[in-house]
């Protein structure tokens, strides 16, 4: 390592004089630094091009589909009684309809559930109080059933957020109302399928706790079938020590070779779900209980000791189970079902109660009456939406063209292309200010901030000024548009100035402008399906051709050209990037590399030849002052 000083006997500034020489030899590495800088602006600037031109894209990928034309706008007779919205299938026409009776969910409700208090004496809100009762909760809903546990400490706050927490699988929520201070379960789904069963293993916790109605609860006989098997998975402390952990997400048999069948034989139905050597005892309990068997009250449970509890609510029906037949395969044997080494509990009494069932809508459509299970329903490529139910009131909803609906579409396109064609036509004119290159770190620090960008404004200007693949891309895209759509048969609308749109002047450069909306709305509304043809043809050929509709030629032509800028420019969301530009700013960065070192070197090379100077400077003076000493002592002697 060269040692580097600042003066010496010569009174120098070396580190100045050092920097001067530096500064032109440094000269070819600055250049190579502004050669890199520059393609790194034209790298970004393609890059800008290409997300402008992927908006354009994806407007006409849009247009070349025909449900963009096909909009249909629907007219009821009384919105507040009917709503409905137009597939493109719809046919035009009116359709009549009565709305009888709306679609309802399940619902059941209690009494107060908040006693009064001297700190609540309006008797409203207080969710806090301990249940004071531990009992099992099985709720079932029109998607299955789920067992919700509860502890005596538990607050009703708890309950009911436990069974909230249940809702995907059941489809039944509980709401608390301050306003009238009681609990309101409610189905997710309307339709006569819907329905709310609670069921508690304690005998009076419905009604005491829950306040639910003393008239719809029952007591009955039910029976809890459980298995040997203990579902458990053992892995090693960091002892390395084996430790055992009760858990549903051990798996019900890991040997099976290939998908295999367990069979629920529930009085004389059965019912089958798939086991593989993957599925876990949670994911074959959560395929019973959200089944048609779940439905039925019918509940699979994991107990505190791993074993696996099924609850029967109809002991009327008895439960068994098939699987195949080898040993490999004997899933019913593997979840400690075999009916030689279950447990069964039978004559458990349990409390039921049910809310009131939902109901289908009912409406007579065109003379016809039908039912619906929700309130939203299709006939005919309409969706309607009953709102209120008067089975004595005739309703009409009218379809036809959505002739505003198409018509902003196309606008849209014509704005989206009139903006891109705007910003390439101002980069590639851009004027390319050749003076101005990237700045020096040197010359960077002697100027402010606002200098700098200043000079750099200039210096990123006209990166892509007559870039050949983006003139060429609006040269193509305006003839895109202007030329005629072949192979529509005589008399067909086969080009923009016949629905109103046209080019403006020179000086706007070939955007388009619609003269004549009203033109563009009457065809429209008078000739969709050839407006649709327009921008949608397909002559089925592989190659773009004259034959193919407007939308379809540029959404071709733009993903030719972005295909282009890629392999020059690359992308900056792909992780690997082997474009043009990227590779000569690599090829760059390895040449500033070695020149950078050899700098290093230069400049070391320099200090040492001053150090040297110093050197032999100081050792002169030091004979000089020898010598000076000796003959001043021979003058003297």
């Amino acid at each position: 390592m060269v040692t580097r000083i600042n003066t010496g006997v010569s009174g120098l500034d070396i580190d100045s004089l050092v920097k001067q020489l530096m500064t032109a030899e440094r000269a070819p590495l600055d250049k190579l630094k502004q050669q890199k800088q520059q393609l790194d602006w034209q790298r970004t600037d393609y890059r800008d091009m290409n997300t402008l031109l992927s908006g354009l894209r994806d407007a006409a990928s849009k247009m070349r589909l025909q449900s963009t034309y096909l909009s249909k706008k629907a007219t009821s007779s009384d919105d507040t009684s009917v709503t409905a919205t137009g597939s493109p299938n719809a046919a035009d026409g009116t359709y009549k309809l009565k709305i009888k009776s709306l679609a309802t969910g399940a619902s059941l409700t209690s009494d107060d559930v908040t006693a009064t208090s001297a700190t609540n004496p309006t008797g409203k809100g207080d969710l806090s109080a301990k249940m004071g009762v531990s009992t099992t909760l099985t709720i079932t809903g029109d998607k299955g059933n789920a067992t919700i546990k509860i502890d005596k400490d538990d607050s009703l706050a708890t309950v009911i957020a436990n069974i909230n927490a249940k809702t995907n699988a059941t489809g039944v929520r509980l709401n608390y109302d301050v306003n009238v201070d009681r609990l309101m379960f409610v189905s997710t789904n309307t339709g006569k399928d819907a329905k709310i069963q609670i069921t508690s293993t304690d005998s009076t916790f419905l009604t005491s706790k829950m306040k639910l109605n003393t008239a719809a609860t029952a007591s009955e006989k039910a029976q809890t079938i459980i298995g040997s098997q203990t579902f458990s998975i053992t892995s090693k402390d960091k002892e390395g020590n084996d430790v055992t952990t009760i858990t549903s997400d051990a798996f019900v048999n890991s040997k099976l070779e290939a998908e295999q069948k367990l069979t629920v034989k529930y009085g004389t139905d059965s019912y089958d779900f798939t086991v593989t050597n993957r599925t876990t005892l949670r994911q074959l309990m959560d395929q019973v209980n959200s089944s048609a068997l779940g439905k039925l009250g019918v509940s699979f449970t994991m107990d505190d000791n791993g074993k696996i509890n099924i609850f029967n609510p109809d002991q009327t029906k008895t439960v068994s189970f098939e699987d195949g037949t080898s040993d490999d395969v004997d899933i019913v044997s593997n979840l400690g079902l075999k009916s030689s080494s279950v447990t069964v509990k039978g004559d458990i009494t349990y409390t039921k109660v049910a809310g009131q069932a939902g109901k289908d809508a009912e409406v007579t459509y065109n003379g016809i009456d039908t039912t619906f299970s929700n309130n939203t329903f299709s006939l005919d490529g309409i969706t309607f939406r009953a709102l209120k139910a008067d089975p004595a009131k005739e309703l009409s909803v009218t379809i036809t063209q959505d002739v505003d609906t198409v018509f902003d579409a196309i606008k849209s396109f014509i704005d989206k292309y009139n903006e891109a064609i705007e910003k390439i036509d101002t980069k590639t004119t851009e004027k390319k200010y050749r003076d101005f290159l990237p700045l020096t770190e040197d010359q960077r620090k002697a100027m402010s901030d606002d200098d700098i960008k200043l000079w750099e404004e200039k210096a990123k200007s006209g990166m892509l000024r007559g870039d050949m693949v983006l003139t060429s891309a609006l040269s193509n895209m305006r003839s895109d548009f202007y030329n005629t759509v072949s192979g529509l048969g005589s008399g067909q609308i086969n080009q923009l100035t016949q629905i109103g749109i046209q080019t403006g002047d020179y000086t706007e450069r070939g955007k388009l402008t619609i003269k004549d909306e009203d033109a563009l709305r009457s065809a429209i509304a008078s000739n969709p399906d050839q407006v649709m043809r327009l921008f949608t043809q397909d002559d089925t050929t592989a190659k773009m051709s004259s034959g193919d509709g407007i939308a379809r030629r540029i959404y071709d032509r733009l993903d030719d050209v972005m295909k282009t800028i890629t392999k020059k420019a690359g992308s900056a969301k792909d992780l690997a990037d082997d474009s043009t530009l990227t590779k000569s700013m690599a090829d760059l960065d390895s040449r500033i590399y070695d020149m950078t070192q050899l700098m290093t070197d230069k400049e070391n090379a320099y200090y040492k030849k001053f150090s040297a100077m110093e050197t032999a400077l100081s050792k002169l003076n030091a004979q000089s002052s020898s010598l000076l000493q000796a003959l001043t002592q021979n003058q003297s002697n």
